[in-house]
This record gives structure tokens, sequence and C-alpha cells, in this order.
């Protein structure tokens, strides 16, 4: 059964082939669709007819895609006219100059429908109160076929709540965490009678049959990295075909986040102890080719052990399993995983990114945490300005926020920074030098020191024990002071709401 949106949409592309084909894709899934071959076409249907969304090929017909969209903005009959551009995936330097021309967002080429239509569906939302509201487009819009198509969306949106049982096997007792991806619930393996977290994906999320389908097969594989940095995933399921779910240790303490909410910045030693153990199993990930991609202080968990505070990475390989593509950055500037503070710049344009995106945001995070300030000043509300800022401008130097900062350590957080990947400095090198200064800190012991240096130990009955980085649980800014961190009991829970922690 075929979607019935009716929304009216404009595509814009100079390849009649690509254009037809996309036209009639769309059309199937109820949306109205008008084509234009080239940008001077294009602005003269946007003025004598009503669309509710563009999409528009960046190198239209000769390079005009940006001319089109500047003279679209410069007119006050289509100036609000949200515009979702199409961009070749290495093209960093035409995205660019879209978003600084107006563009709402973005995908990279090839075109995937399904994530066209969920960054289409985004747009549209924004944009409700001014949607258009006029007689059906005329020549030259495409006809609506009406084939026989899987919806795209699940067969219940309902969300899980607490008391559910999956699968037979995991009860969910509280809710703990939550954001965009999905819930964390404190739970029970009910054969075995242990604590466990369980992180459910959202519906929205988990819309993909594909996804459900590969969610029991990859879910732990895909997230295989042991290390006692890492936090252990026993089990990955879909319970009743619909809902996807994680089953991960249960963890005591709280995240990186919420503490410098509720401190605003940390001392040296406090911030070398935390980042040197999160240095040390991204070196381990990058020598075995797994990179991150969301290195952030919500996906910094301080676990309370008996040995002391031990610092768990959250989040490795989930992004990429959820998108299923070679790289996340397909999925468009509403969805790309993550905070965009935190982001490398090849990350924000779709460029190739490798292990040093990481780099990047271990600095940005470091930065943070003494400053108690972002490096590009004070979040934008709007995604797309947010991600300009972070590609034109340069980042104030921490010297100036922490004068007593050292300058060794100083300038490795700046060099974290550098727009060019070749710039950023090693990982161990940055490590080392914190070390200098983590001497004080107790109940802060280096991974080599943690667990004998080896991963924990399977639990009876388990399946293969990995390690997975589900996010933590954003708290709010008002909580108290908590000294220790919190003893509350939290599992790797959820907070990749995007959700900034700039001042």
């Amino acid at each position: 059964m075929a979607e019935d949106p009716g929304e009216r949409v404009l595509l814009v592309d100079g390849n009649q082939e690509s254009l037809t084909g996309l036209g009639r894709r769309l059309g199937r899934r109820g949306y109205h669709v008008a084509l234009a071959g080239n940008g001077a076409d294009a602005l003269q249907l946007s003025r004598s007819q009503p669309f509710d969304l563009i999409v528009l090929d960046i190198t239209t017909s000769g390079g005009d895609g940006i001319e089109f969209l500047r003279r679209l903005r410069g007119d006050a009959s289509t100036a609000g006219l949200p515009v979702i551009i199409a961009t070749p995936k290495a093209s960093g330097e035409d995205l660019v100059s879209a978003l600084a021309h107006g563009a709402d967002d973005y995908i990279t080429k090839p075109i995937d429908l399904d994530v066209l239509l969920d960054r289409m569906r985004a747009v549209l939302r924004r944009q409700a109160p001014r949607l258009a509201v006029a007689a059906p487009i005329s020549s030259p819009a495409l006809p609506v076929p009406k084939p026989q198509e899987v919806p795209l969306v699940l067969p219940s949106k309902r969300r899980v709540e607490a008391r559910a049982i999956l699968d037979g096997r995991y009860r969910l007792d509280q809710l703990i965490g939550g954001g965009s991806f999905g819930a964390v619930f404190r739970g029970t393996q009910l054969a075995e009678g242990r604590t466990v977290a369980i992180k459910v994906l959202h519906p929205d999320v988990a819309e993909s049959v594909e996804l459900r389908r590969r969610f029991p097969i990859e879910g732990v594989a895909s997230c295989h990295v042991p290390h006692p940095n890492a936090v252990a995933v026993y089990d990955a399921g879909t319970s009743d075909g619909i809902t996807p779910y994680l089953v991960m240790e249960y963890l005591e303490g709280c995240t990186l986040d919420s503490l410098l909410r509720q401190q605003g910045t940390l001392p040296l030693p406090r911030c070398a102890a935390i980042i040197s153990q999160v240095c040390d199993v991204l070196s381990y990930a990058h020598a075995r080719d797994l990179v991150h991609r969301d290195i952030r202080p919500a996906n910094i968990f301080l676990s309370q052990t008996p040995q002391g505070e031990v610092v768990k990475v959250l989040d490795f390989g989930l992004a990429k399993l959820l998108h299923n593509k070679e790289s996340v950055e397909m999925s468009g500037a509403r969805n790309l995983t993550g905070n965009p503070q935190f982001m490398a710049p090849e990350r924000l344009t779709s460029e190739p990114a490798d292990h040093r995106v990481d780099k990047y945001s271990v600095g940005v995070t470091l930065y943070l945490m003494l400053a108690g300030a972002m490096p590009f000043g004070s979040n934008e509300k709007n995604i797309v300005k947010q991600m300009r800022k972070q590609l034109t401008q340069t980042p104030r130097p921490i010297g100036e926020l922490v004068p007593n900062l050292p300058p060794a350590v100083a300038q490795l957080v700046m060099a974290c920074l550098a727009r060019d990947p070749a710039g950023r400095p090693p990982l161990q090198k940055l490590q080392a030098e914190l070390n200098r200064y983590r001497s004080g800190v107790s109940g802060t012991p280096p991974a080599s020191e943690v667990a004998g240096s080896s991963p924990p130990a399977t639990p009876p009955g388990s399946p293969l024990q990995t390690t997975i980085a589900p996010s933590p649980l954003l708290l709010e800014r008002d909580l108290p002071v908590l000294s220790p961190p919190s003893s509350q009991a939290l599992a790797a829970a959820s907070s990749d709401d995007g959700r900034p922690v700039g001042r």
C-alpha cells in the first residue's frame, strides 16, 4: 500500500533519467511531483505554482544549482520554500556553498529513497504551518501510479513500555534513559534473574524491514570491541519481528555529560584521568580499523566499581549498524549521527572519513571539560547554521579561556581541532601528555589496571560477549551537584537526541 502524503514536490536535476526515475518513485509514495531539468525552469515553476518542498541536485545543468538557490531565497514569494540539496559525496565545497545560500538539509548521491523520504518528512514537519493548499500541479507533473508496496513505517508506532516481555526472555523493569534513537531500561534476564540494561530502538528509527531482519544476526557482531573501557553486549534481537533491542551490562554511575552539566568544568588531573582511558579504548579500536564516529560527553560513562571509577565509552558500532552504509554520513543533516558540535569537518561535509574523526571529537570534549565552553561558541538551534559555523570559522584558542593550562596540553587540544585531518596528533601522544597530570586522582585507574587488562567474562548462558556504546542518560542542568558522581543506578542509556552541552 502506498503512502498518501499529498505534498507537492519539485525535483530539479539535469540528468533526465535520474529525474524521471526519482519522480516516479516519489509519485508511488503519494507525492505530487513536478520536474525541472535546470535552474531557470525550476525558478519559473516555483514562482507560478505552489510547492511544499524542492529537491535540488546542486550540480544540475552546468552547476547552476547554487544560482537557482540564491535567486529562490532572494524572491519574497519563494524565500521560505524548503530546499533539500542532493550532492555528490565528495563535493564538500558545493555543500558548504549550498548551506551558506540557505539550503535546509542535504542528502548525498546516489540517493537512497528511504533516507530522502525521512529527510522530506522532517523538513515538511518543520514547515507544517505554511504548507501550500492549492489546486493540483499542472504539467509537467507526473501521474501517480498505484502499485502494491510494503509500507515504510512499522505495523505499529507504539513505543515499548516498562513491564513488557521481549521474546519471552527479557523483562523491561524501569525506564532509565531515552533519546531520538531509542529508550534504555533496567531489565531482567528471566532465565537467570540477572539485572541487565536493555536498549530498545524507537519504531521510527527501525522502519526498515531489512534492518529488523538483520538486527538479531548483526547486533552483537557489529559492535565487537573487547576492551575493559567499553560496555559489554550480551544479546541482540527483534521482539515480535518489530522492535530491535540490545542487551548490555548494567552499570552504576553517571555520564560525563551529566557531570559537566552540574560542575561546569573539571580540573586538569580529573580530565586527564578520564580522557586517558578514552584514548586507550579508541587506540585499541583504531588499530583494528574500527571508528567510533560519535565521541562526546553523553557517550562517556563514569562507572563506579569496587576498583574505583572506570570510564566506559559507549555506542561503538551502533550508528553504522543502523544505517547499514559504507558511511553513516549518508543520512543527511538532520540525521548525522550524534551532535554536530563534536563532529569533524569531513563528517559534516560527507567527505571520506577515517579514525581521525575520533581525534577531533576527543579534542572538542576535552576543550569543553577544561574550559566549560565549546570551541566555536554557543550552539546554534538551527543545525545547518551550526554546521556552517564549524566549517567556516576558527575555534577560539583554549589558552584564552584557561590561562593556567600547560602550553603543551593547550597545543595538543587545539591540534586535535585541526580542520585538516592530517594535522591532528596521534591519540597516544595526547594520552602520554595527559598521563603526566593524572597523579593524585583517586578512583580512576588506567585501563591496564582494571580487571586485569582483560574483558569481563561472558555471563553463563549468554551469547558471545562484545562491547557496545549505547548512549547514556542525559540529565537536566538543574540537578544538584553530585559528589562523588551519581550513585544512581544507570545503564548505558540513550541521549542521542543531539541536544548540545555547550554554554
